[in-house]
């Protein structure tokens, strides 16, 4: 079986999360590049502008399967969520501007995935990361290991 590389987006307007996880084998998971993409910008348009153009230019440089990215989480800000669609929307034409295949997920879908609870909390997410990949970095940021669930969940979803 080739490898399979798939990246994963945890989107926000100020910070999105990243990942590039492949499986290798069966169970064989292996993290490629993972970060935080901040923007800089002042108004919304211009950064759905500035965080796509730093995933274009993921999806250029590397050789990807699928795009994976999660479903707006729709808590108490509403007007918030709307704009964090925007952004998911611009990513989901760029992968398949790009022939990319698209899953989205649900936060409940990853967290279930990859803690067996659809409630757990961000540290658990965490800890349960290393039962995945053996090589994750000592000092992950927050979304950047949500981007790093997002993309393992796709594995089994």
């Amino acid at each position: 079986m080739p490898a399979i590389s798939v990246l994963g987006i945890d989107p926000g307007l100020n910070k999105t999360g990243y990942a590039i996880v492949r499986k290798e084998g069966e169970g064989e998971y292996i993290l490629v590049k993972s970060g935080v993409f901040h923007s800089k910008s002042k108004n919304f348009e211009d950064k759905i502008f500035e965080i796509s153009g730093k995933i274009e230019k993921l999806i250029e440089e590397n050789f990807l399967s699928l795009l994976v990215i999660e479903d707006i989480f729709r808590g108490l800000n509403i007007k918030s969520a709307l704009k964090s669609a925007h952004l998911k929307g611009a990513i989901i034409f760029l992968s398949k501007k790009y022939g990319l295949d698209v899953k989205v997920v649900a936060p409940t879908e990853v967290k279930i995935t990859i803690t067996g609870y659809g409630r757990a909390d961000k540290e658990q997410i965490k800890r349960n990361l290393r039962n995945f990949i053996g090589n994750l970095p000592e000092d992950l940021k927050e979304d950047e290991s949500d981007a790093i669930a997002i993309a393992i969940s796709s594995f089994f979803l």
